[in-house]
């Protein structure tokens, strides 16, 4: 990926915050966000498109965006009457825009109030929003960028699930 691509207003946001003066292509190589490849040129690393690229899936050819589901009741229904409250929405960009923009899709899925269900009216389900920002960016920040996956959000009448691709790292087990 050129180093062009990442001069964002991303990696502008960041490179002031951390006071970064260098040019781009200087500034990836000294705090490790730039590598060289077998030719001896410099490239931008998975992270650094990740972190500062507009369209991250798209320079990188893989799935790396959110999908959020919204459903009616507390569980998938798969059959053509699909129990989908709303088509599902695919949130995309730097990864801190992704989490950003699925904080606030997510919150505004919970805020619908009341919806009908099988007993009739019932109230829809909070949650404190630290939990769920937690939840969102551990979900970006473990999932495994080799699987091509999206991170499925899915909210439920009484629940939501977060499912983030890849599987448990080295010695660890659902176990221990």
């Amino acid at each position: 990926v050129p180093f062009a691509l990442l001069d964002t207003i991303w990696w502008r946001d960041y490179a002031s915050g951390r006071r970064l003066t260098r040019p781009i292509e200087e500034a990836l190589r000294h705090i490790g966000l730039a590598r060289q490849n077998a030719e001896g040129a410099w490239r931008p690393t998975r992270a650094a498109v990740l972190l500062f690229a507009e369209d991250p899936g798209g320079l990188l050819d893989a799935k790396c965006n959110i999908r959020l589901f919204c459903y009616r009741g507390d569980h998938v229904e798969h059959t053509p009457d699909t129990n989908l409250l709303r088509p599902p929405r695919t949130i995309s960009g730097p990864l801190l825009a992704q989490i950003r923009d699925a904080m606030s899709a997510t919150l505004d899925a919970l805020a619908t109030g009341v919806q009908v269900g099988p007993l009739g009216f019932e109230i829809v389900q909070s949650y404190p929003v630290r939990v769920l920002r937690e939840a969102i960016t551990n979900a970006v920040i473990h999932r495994d960028y080799r699987v091509p996956a999206d991170i499925h959000i899915r909210v439920f009448s009484n629940h939501v699930e977060i499912e983030s691709p890849g599987l448990l790292p080295s010695n660890v087990t659902i176990g221990n």
